[in-house]
């Protein structure tokens, strides 16, 4: 998943060389299915204030966010109330496995859907 904003995610303080550390230690991830219910899905790299690490906002549907002067724990403009769960009841009896392993779409109630 790309991003917006800063390539950095990370500024960390000056080494003997007298240069600053920049890193992008904070990324976004997203798997196929994800990516084609959110197809208008974006990651925004925020402004880094009062903290060595830019703050994240991912944002499902950008046309309905109100970029106007909020303000939040980052002093500058915060993400938009997180929407509502996505239910499929087709989904609902697939067992997650917890350790990061793809479920088989075999005979767990994911017929029609595509393979990863």
């Amino acid at each position: 998943m790309g991003y917006l904003g800063s390539r950095f995610t990370w500024k960390g303080g000056i080494r003997e060389s007298r240069k600053r550390v920049f890193k992008r230690l904070d990324r976004g991830l997203a798997n196929p299915i994800w990516r084609l219910v959110n197809p208008e899905a974006k990651l925004e790299v925020l402004t880094r204030i009062n903290s060595d690490h830019h703050p994240l906002c991912l944002t499902t549907n950008p046309d309905r966010v109100d970029r106007g002067m909020a303000t939040g724990p980052y002093g500058g403009g915060t993400c938009p109330p997180p929407p509502p769960p996505i239910i499929c009841p087709h989904l609902r009896s697939v067992p997650a496995t917890g350790n990061g392993d793809p479920v088989s779409a075999g005979d767990r109630g994911l017929h029609g859907y595509p393979q990863i």
